[in-house]
């Protein structure tokens, strides 16, 4: 059989005078990677090749080889680059960027905002201070300012939104659970009581479970039939949407402005589930990966845009998610003690079952007969709270199940840890390793989301 080699046709492409740097780069790696293989294989550096020893001249640094060994390496560098820019592909530097001090100055403003009691809950979003900076840059004010009118307007209704059905949510369940409890205890305590000489006495407890099983029963019917927790988990995931995607059309500024960029914003705000189809974030919570858009080459903009983009995405962005992530990792060690309360009353309705024995058996004792309804008055009330007890652990667990996810501290620490790199490499000058950097938090973040939606799908609820 006759071979024919088919090489691409290169004859008529020339290469721009800059990529002649690139040109020898390629080469010396090109050596290095046949050296590096000849290694693994087991071959050293010998005057003369000899395939049974396994020794070869060429093994030595790119700079030691000689003159046609090392136009060699240099031709194969260059057939390959002709290679791609005849198949339709360009190859160009990624562009640089330079700091500058009126950078420093922006950014600082943006901390000062940052630790402004008045903008922990939606600095991310609001940008109206930005807009109205100096210090930002005409392109970046400009994008801000459509996006307030667009992304950020959905976002404060969707956000609105959510907090005030989390937060009838909240008083409804505090109702039940604190109702609820109070009910069974009380209906505990009429047993306990039934032997107390006021007959006034004896009737408050069924009073209390009167009053507290009818707020209960109230709170259950409303919770039920009004789904706050419903509108709210659909209003958080779409304002998270929002967030997410407000951050997604920064970064896709780095190819282009303009009607094409709004364009896609558009497309992609149409995209964002309605708060009433709170089933789609359950659905979206099932997702364990995400389709991450590949960053594309950015287009060069100048020193002050870029600056100004990356100084404000380290801030607005991961700056306040790292408070975000800080103060819950706090939050979580702070209650974990409180979350872990339900195993200690359980041994403590063990001990006061165990108190109850001891004193039932000490009154059936002769020597007793003095104490006898003494002692068992306080032997039944031991038994009552043996039962309330555990009743009262529940309250408290199903408090937690309703107000706290239980999150590790550690998974918010790794969060942490992540924006930390992220914020660290924007510092760097190359545009293409800070958008990879970008993609890397903005997925972080994503999976954040995420896990969030999947533990309130798990969760216990209470309404």
């Amino acid at each position: 059989m006759t071979f024919t080699p088919n090489p691409i046709d290169t004859a008529s492409v020339e290469l721009e005078p800059g990529i002649a740097t690139l040109t020898e780069q390629l080469a010396r790696n090109t050596h290095d990677l046949w050296a590096q293989r000849r290694i693994e294989e087991g071959w050293k550096y010998g005057p003369q090749r000899d395939d049974l020893a396994k020794t070869h001249p060429g093994l030595v640094a790119y700079d030691e080889l000689t003159d046609n060994e090392r136009e060699y390496d240099r031709q194969t560098a260059i057939g390959a680059l002709r290679g791609i820019t005849a198949l339709g592909y360009r190859i160009e530097p990624a562009p640089r960027l330079s700091p500058s001090p009126a950078d420093r100055v922006f950014e600082e403003r943006l901390y000062k905002e940052l630790s402004k009691t008045s903008r922990h809950n939606d600095f991310d979003m609001n940008d109206s201070r930005e807009i109205a900076m100096t210090e930002c840059d005409g392109q970046l004010i400009d994008a801000l300012r459509w996006l307030a009118g667009t992304v950020s307007k959905e976002w404060i209704a969707a956000d609105d939104a959510a907090k005030r059905n989390q937060t009838r949510h909240r008083h409804l369940a505090r109702t039940a659970i604190f109702a609820g409890t109070a009910a069974i205890v009380s209906a505990i305590l009429q047993l306990a009581v039934r032997e107390t000489p006021s007959q006034a006495f004896r009737a408050v407890p069924g009073l209390l479970e009167a009053i507290a099983v009818s707020a209960a029963l109230l709170a259950v019917i409303v919770g039920v039939y009004a789904r706050f927790n419903r509108r709210w988990l659909g209003y958080r995931h779409r304002a998270e949407s929002l967030r997410m995607l407000k951050f997604r059309a920064l970064d896709r500024l780095w190819m282009g402005t303009g009607e094409p960029w709004k364009a896609w914003v558009e497309a992609e705000l149409r995209k964002v589930p309605a708060a009433a189809d709170f089933y789609l974030a359950e659905k979206w919570s099932e997702k364990a990966d995400f389709a991450d858009e590949e960053p594309g080459p950015p287009r060069f903009h100048d020193n002050s845009f870029a600056r100004a983009l990356i100084a404000y995405y380290r801030v607005k962005r991961l700056a306040y998610q790292r408070r975000y992530f800080k103060r819950f990792t706090k939050s979580v060690k702070e209650t974990r003690e409180w979350q872990h309360i339900s195993l200690w009353l359980f041994f403590a309705s063990i001990t006061c079952v165990l108190l109850h024995f001891g004193l039932d058996f000490a009154a059936r004792q002769p020597r007793a007969q003095l104490y006898h309804h003494e002692l068992e008055d306080a032997a039944t009330w031991f038994v009552a709270f043996a039962a309330i007890i555990p009743v009262v652990g529940g309250g408290i667990r199903a408090w937690f199940a309703a107000f706290e996810l239980k999150r590790s501290a550690n998974l918010y620490e790794e969060k942490l840890r992540t924006i930390d790199q992220a914020a660290e490499k924007l510092d760097q000058d190359d545009l293409w390793a800070i958008r990879r950097e970008v993609a890397v938090a903005e997925r972080s973040l994503r999976e954040e989301h995420y896990e969030w939606l999947r533990l309130l799908r798990d969760a216990e609820w209470f309404l």
